[in-house]
């Protein structure tokens, strides 16, 4: 059960937290491109939180930091966003 004490943000910030530590350490997901893009997708997560996910992934599009939307490094962004936001809305 949620603690009553906690709005909406908290409870994503403590769900992003616990996911992000899963990426810490010698884990084979530890890529340079995912540990580049977790911060910037949690952190657009945080600033959009209560807001509906089409806004929310308005914002994903527009925050992606990594050149041309292309290749690797895109195949990995939009995975760390799955992720994410599966993480948050299930």
């Amino acid at each position: 059960m949620a603690d009553p004490q906690l709005k909406f943000g908290d409870e994503i910030s403590i769900a992003l937290r616990n996911k992000a530590r899963q990426y810490r350490g010698n884990h084979p997901m530890n890529s340079r491109w995912r540990m580049a893009a977790a911060p910037i997708v949690m952190k657009v997560l945080l600033d959009n939180a209560g807001q509906p996910l089409q806004v929310v992934r308005a914002a994903l599009r527009k925050a992606y930091p990594f050149g041309p939307k292309s290749n690797w490094p895109y195949r990995i962004w939009l995975d760390e966003i799955r992720r994410q936001v599966k993480t948050l809305y299930g």
